[in-house]
C-alpha cells in the first residue's frame, strides 16, 4: 500500500512564508533581529531626547533661575554692607563711594531679576511671587534713596515721609525678603522636581527599552525556532524516507509542502522513490512474466527432449532400414551388372543377327536379280 503523497502548494496552507527559501526564511529572523534594534534604537532616542528636553530644560530655565536668583541676594547683601558703611561713615568721599555701592548693588539686582523673568516659569505662584518682589522692591529702594541719598522719585512711585516712610521701608524689605526667599524655593522645588522627572524618564526608558528588546528577542528567538525546527523536521522526514528507501522500503514520503530548498528536495526525494518503484513494479512483473515464460520454455523443452528420444527411436529404425535399403541396392548393383553383361551378350548377339540378315538380304536380293 502506497502512504499518500504530501504535496500541497508551497502557497497553499503553510502561506507565504513556506515559499521562502532557507536564505530568505534566515533573512526574515536576521531582519526581524534589526527590526528589534531599530525599534529599540529609536525608542531609546526618542527616550533619550526626552531626557535630554528636561535636563535642558533644567540648564534652561530652573537652574538658570536659581543663579539669578542667587545673584539678586548676592547683590542684596552688596547694598546691605555697603548703605551699613555708608551710615558708619562721616567722611563725604567715603559717603560718595557707599552711596555709589549701595546704588551699584540695587542695579546689579534689577539686571538680575530682569534676567530671571526673561526664562518665566508657568506656575501662579511663581507669577505671584514675581510681581511681590518686583512691587515691593520698587518701592523699597525708591523711598531708601529718596530718604537717604535725597533722589528724586521714580515716575509713577509715591514716597511716605516721615515715621510713614521708616514704617514703608521695614514692610517692602520684609516682603521683597519673603518673596526673594519663595522664589527661591520654588526654583529648588522646581530643580528637584525636574531632577526627579529625569530620573523617572531615565527609569522609564530604561524599562521601555529593557521590554521592548525583550519582546522583540523573543519574536525574534520564537521565529528562529519556527523556522530552525521545521527545516530540521522536514530534513528528518526527509532522512527517514531516504533511510526506508536504502532498506528497500519505497511507500515512504516526505512532507513536501514548502517552496524552499528543502521542499524541493523533499519533492524531488519523492518522486525518486516513486520512479524507482515503479520500476521494481515493472521489474517484478517482467520477472514473473519471465518465470512464467520460463515455465513455459521448460514444459517445451521436456516436450522437445521427449520428441528427440522418439526421434532418436525412429532414427535407428530409419538407419536399421538403410542398412537393409544399403544391401538391396547393392543386392540391386551386382544384379544390374549381371543384366548389363547380359545385355550386352545380347546386343552382341543382336549384333551378330543383323549381320546375318543384311547378308540374307543381300543373298536374297541377287536372288531376286537373278531370277528377273
Amino acid at each position: 500500500m502506497t502512504a499518500p503523497v504530501n504535496e500541497t502548494s508551497p502557497n497553499g496552507r503553510s502561506g507565504r512564508f513556506a515559499g521562502l527559501s532557507v536564505m530568505h526564511k534566515i533573512m526574515v529572523v536576521v531582519w526581524v533581529v534589526a527590526l528589534v534594534a531599530i525599534i529599540t534604537g529609536g525608542v531609546a532616542w526618542v527616550r533619550m531626547n526626552t531626557l535630554d528636553e528636561k535636563v535642558q530644560g533644567l540648564n534652561r530655565d530652573n537652574i538658570y533661575r536659581l543663579n539669578q536668583v542667587t545673584l539678586m541676594q548676592g547683590s542684596l547683601a552688596d547694598m546691605y554692607v555697603a548703605f551699613v558703611l555708608y551710615n558708619q561713615t562721616t567722611v563725604p568721599a567715603e559717603k560718595t563711594t557707599y552711596e555709589n555701592g549701595v546704588k551699584a548693588a540695587q542695579t546689579s539686582l534689577n539686571e538680575s531679576f530682569a534676567a530671571y523673568q526673561e526664562r518665566p516659569d508657568n506656575s501662579a505662584e511663581w507669577k505671584k511671587q514675581v510681581t511681590a518682589f518686583d512691587e515691593s522692591w520698587t518701592q523699597y529702594i525708591a523711598t531708601l534713596n529718596t530718604l537717604v541719598f535725597s533722589d528724586t522719585p521714580p515716575s509713577g512711585v509715591t514716597v511716605a515721609t516721615g515715621a510713614a516712610a521708616s514704617a514703608s521701608l521695614g514692610t517692602n524689605q520684609q516682603a521683597f525678603n519673603e518673596a526673594i526667599d519663595a522664589l527661591q524655593k520654588l526654583e529648588n522645588a522646581q530643580a528637584s522636581q525636574d531632577g526627579e522627572d529625569a530620573s523617572s524618564a531615565a527609569s522609564g526608558a530604561k524599562t521601555l527599552i529593557a521590554i521592548v528588546l525583550v519582546v522583540g528577542l523573543i519574536v525574534a528567538m520564537a521565529l528562529a525556532i519556527v523556522v530552525g525546527r521545521g527545516i530540521a523536521r522536514r530534513l528528518a522526514r526527509v532522512g527517514e524516507v531516504l533511510d526506508a528507501v536504502a532498506d528497500g522500503d519505497l511507500t515512504r514520503r516526505a512532507d513536501a509542502d514548502s517552496g524552499d530548498e528543502v521542499g524541493r528536495m523533499a519533492r524531488a526525494v519523492n518522486r525518486a522513490s516513486e520512479s524507482i518503484r515503479q520500476t521494481v513494479a515493472t521489474l517484478s512483473s517482467s520477472a514473473r512474466a519471465l518465470a512464467e515464460s520460463s515455465q513455459q520454455l521448460s514444459a517445451s523443452a521436456e516436450a522437445i527432449a521427449a520428441n528427440s528420444q522418439e526421434t532418436s527411436t525412429q532414427t535407428g529404425l530409419l538407419a536399421s532400414a538403410s542398412e537393409d535399403v544399403s544391401r538391396s541396392v547393392q543386392t540391386v548393383a551386382a544384379g544390374s551388372e549381371e543384366m548389363g553383361a547380359a545385355i550386352r551378350e545380347i546386343s552382341q548377339s543382336a549384333n551378330d543377327a543383323a549381320g546375318v540378315a543384311s547378308q540374307a538380304v543381300t543373298a536374297a536380293s541377287a536372288t531376286n536379280a537373278t531370277v528377273a
